[in-house]
């Protein structure tokens, strides 16, 4: 199973999900119609007899509005925070990238190794002040993404099972499960609105006695909406056990191959089995977002179905062969199955990543840590090796009164002549933890400088287009405006222009370009594209392009991104340059790439 199918498993699970949340919601809203109909006979029998339809209308609405409401406010504010939110919900503490503690460091690089072998930004990283040894991930993409662990996970854990533990969450992020927390924690939220009503009824001003004895049916009805309510949670809780539970062998199972040391992870849920305290989070959140975490959070350590971790023995068996025969059968299945996956990060990637760091300077990684330094090396990466112009761009940062950044833009272009240019994309994706702690004055101060450095040539060279919309994509805050749907001509023109884009970035050769276009768009169905190799690349058209796609269904978008990755992947060589262009148009259009191998 590759990237793709895990993506297409995730959003049928997703579908499954938000199926079983219409069933519950009309079970919910039938119930507590019967319960307001009863209240009513008995309470206020002349309303009933009136007006029925009409009480029942309002009472499904009413219904409709909370729950549903509910929902949809947390999840557009999860949507609009990131994973961020869930890690400050959880007493979480991002760490300073220029951190000098040996904990802090080593959580660090391994969290920037995965990164860099997976070609994605790298996350921000938070600590959480708990002594119990967990980790988990969130957010809805790689974009808004964050990776936290616990104080006793830093405390206890070696470097290999520390790696094994982030490998793991790095598996949540690409398999989709991230994204599928976040939802299920945004329709948890709906269900416990509708609770939360019911207690607010229950203590309202009155008595349970008859409307002779001038009583109030509030508290009755609050009991009855408080006890649907709980049901709705109950079984909430149980659907979201059961999808976290299937997920986390498949998470041990990705991590084992990302590393090739089952003994990290295996090591790693040993030491949670003889902590004192075990995987448990003290804070009062982690009740309801414990299918977040690594291990079982809960204080309460909940079996059967509200349990949202397999059993750690059970893991621990699933790793190591030699104990697998202790498992039931149908356990063995599951974790056969678990086991079958291709790893979505190639394991020789990890190797070079971690080499690639090494190669890099201490001062160069420094400065993609620091939010002033890291200014400086952007500008770099987009500086001119024309000496005339390399110095007109030193003049604008004199102009925009950041001359500050002079000496050091010149220290990191001594420190990148010493690497390759596979080293642009990754030294990019180091930047932007320390690019997002930018104000959004300085984010706007930032993107004027970088769109000025560019047009110091008056020209825009491909390179520095993927990076304009790479960085622009994490600086920028974009919400999606509502269109008109794309017109087939248009989208067959914006897409012909990026396909052939991608692939004159990746083969020379106009024979070899013909053969990789005509072979994708025979594979992909898309006999309609046409291959524009003959015009001169104009930026603002791509540009266009981009912007085009963006509005195209989802399921239109991922297939054409399919398509850019088989181009890129066609000779078994990826170029930086058809990498970065890949990229920038995955991230624009709000479709994850596949993780792709490095080059060494």
């Amino acid at each position: 199973m590759n990237f793709f199918e895990h993506q297409d498993r995730a959003q049928s699970r997703t579908k499954l999900l938000v199926f079983l949340f219409i069933i519950g919601f009309i079970c919910l809203m039938g119930t507590i119609n019967l319960c307001v109909y009863f209240l009513a006979k008995f309470q206020i029998p002349l309303l009933l007899d009136s007006h029925e339809s009409t009480l029942h209308i309002w009472t499904s609405l009413i219904t409709l509005i909370l729950v549903g409401g509910g929902t949809a406010f947390r999840t557009r504010t999860l949507q609009q925070q990131g994973g961020i939110s869930i890690a400050l919900d959880l007493g979480g503490v991002p760490i300073d990238m220029a951190t000098k503690d040996p904990k802090e460091k080593q959580l660090r690089n391994i969290v920037e190794e995965m990164a860099i072998a997976s070609g994605v930004p790298v996350p921000e990283i938070f600590v959480l002040d708990e002594a119990g040894i967990n980790a988990f991930a969130a957010g809805f993409t790689t974009d808004d993404a964050i990776v936290a662990v616990t104080r006793g996970c830093l405390n206890e854990l070696n470097r290999d099972e520390l790696q094994g533990v982030i490998a793991h969450e790095f598996s949540h992020i690409f398999h989709g499960d991230m994204r599928l927390n976040m939802r299920m924690t945004g329709i948890l939220y709906g269900i416990f609105i509708l609770s939360s009503v019911g207690r607010i009824l229950m203590r309202s001003t009155g008595s349970t006695r008859g409307r002779r004895q001038g009583g109030t049916p509030l508290p009755l009805l609050g009991i009855a909406i408080y006890l649907v309510g709980s049901m709705g949670l109950f079984f909430g809780r149980a659907i979201q056990a059961s999808v976290s539970r299937q997920r986390e062998f498949l998470a041990d199972a990705s991590a084992v191959q990302y590393t090739r040391n089952p003994q990290g992870i295996a090591g790693a849920l040993k030491k949670i089995a003889e902590h004192s305290l075990g995987s448990r989070v003290e804070n009062p959140a982690a009740q309801d977002l414990g299918h977040f975490f690594f291990a079982n959070a809960s204080r309460w350590g909940f079996s059967g179905i509200f349990r949202t971790h397999p059993p750690i023995q059970e893991r621990i068996k699933a790793i190591d062969p030699k104990q697998a025969y202790l498992l039931e059968k149908k356990q063995r299945a599951e974790i056969k199955e678990a086991y079958k996956p291709a790893p979505i990060i190639d394991p020789a990637s990890l190797i070079i990543a971690q080499s690639m760091l090494s190669h890099t300077s201490d001062y160069l990684l420094q400065a993609c840590r620091d939010p002033f330094s890291v200014r400086a090396v952007v500008l770099a990466l987009l500086s001119a090796k024309d000496p005339s112009i390399y110095t007109h761009q030193l003049k604008m940062l004199d102009e925009a009164r950041e001359s500050n950044l002079r000496p050091i833009i010149q220290r990191v272009r001594l420190e990148m002549e010493k690497l390759g240019l596979s080293y642009r994309l990754p030294l990019l994706d180091l930047c932007i933890p320390a690019t997002r702690q930018l104000s959004r004055t300085q984010k706007q101060g930032f993107m004027k400088t970088i769109e000025d450095f560019v047009m110091a040539d008056r020209r825009i060279e491909l390179f520095e287009f993927c990076l304009l919309k790479i960085l622009s994509n994490h600086l920028q805050s974009r919400r999606f405006a509502r269109r008109p749907s794309v017109g087939r001509q248009e989208a067959i023109d914006a897409s012909s222009l990026i396909l052939s884009s991608i692939i004159k970035a990746g083969y020379g050769e106009i024979a070899d370009q013909e053969r990789v276009f005509k072979q994708i768009t025979e594979e992909f169905g898309f006999k309609t594209l046409k291959l524009q190799i003959e015009a001169e690349l104009r930026m603002k058209e791509l540009d266009r392009a981009i912007e085009t796609l963006r509005f195209l269904k989802t399921q239109d978008k991922e297939k054409f991104v399919k398509a850019c990755q088989s181009a890129v992947t066609a000779d078994k060589v990826i170029l930086p340059l058809e990498y970065e262009l890949f990229r920038a148009v995955s991230e624009s259009i709000a479709v994850p790439a596949a993780p792709q191998k490095l080059a060494s």
